[in-house]
């Protein structure tokens, strides 16, 4: 998962909010530069409407499985049935985020102090939106976890909080 913190802080320095954001939903990513990324992803997501169509939960396992770089069969049960129950939220925020082509200029605004986190290990169109948000104006770092996957952010924070506190005590 690729995660932007984003800090604000008060005119004395000290910090007033903290915002944890999932760079997906800003949907960076160019169509004719990140043509291939984009392919992958709107792939994931063809299939995904495939088996909701034919009545299936093939199509939302196959997403599931690809973004979360876990089996569905590997996930525990109670996670399993939680996805199901959230399929319907889950392929639309998929479908909007994935043919979202808002230009990176769009977020050129953007003047807190954000840090970037992205796993090496992550999906080539988490990695590319990583680059593209880390490429704003301003004071942006893009940090990369080695080894991290998309949804380690979950599943194996520790390196998440590591790289958060460092980013917090530079600000300081």
């Amino acid at each position: 998962m690729v995660l932007a913190v984003c800090c604000w802080y008060t005119v004395r320095g000290l910090l007033h909010s903290l915002s944890l954001v999932e760079p997906m939903v800003c949907g960076v990513l160019d169509p004719q530069r990140d043509a291939d990324t984009m392919t992958i992803d709107r792939a994931l997501v063809a299939g995904f409407e495939h088996g909701r169509a034919g009545g299936s939960a093939d199509g939302l396992a196959h997403f599931i499985a690809a973004w979360g770089q876990t089996p569905w069969d590997n996930l525990p049960s109670p996670v399993r049935a939680r996805l199901c129950a959230m399929e319907t939220q889950i392929h639309e925020e998929a479908a909007c985020i994935s043919f979202d082509e808002t230009p990176l200029a769009a977020h050129a605004q953007l003047r807190q102090s954000i840090l970037v986190l992205c796993g090496t290990d992550s999906l080539p169109p988490a990695k590319r939106m990583a680059e593209r948000l880390a490429a704003l104006p301003g004071a942006v770092a893009l940090h990369w976890l080695d080894g991290a996957r998309h949804m380690d952010v979950v599943s194996a924070p520790q390196p998440y909080a590591v790289a958060i506190a460092d980013y917090l005590r530079a600000m300081g």
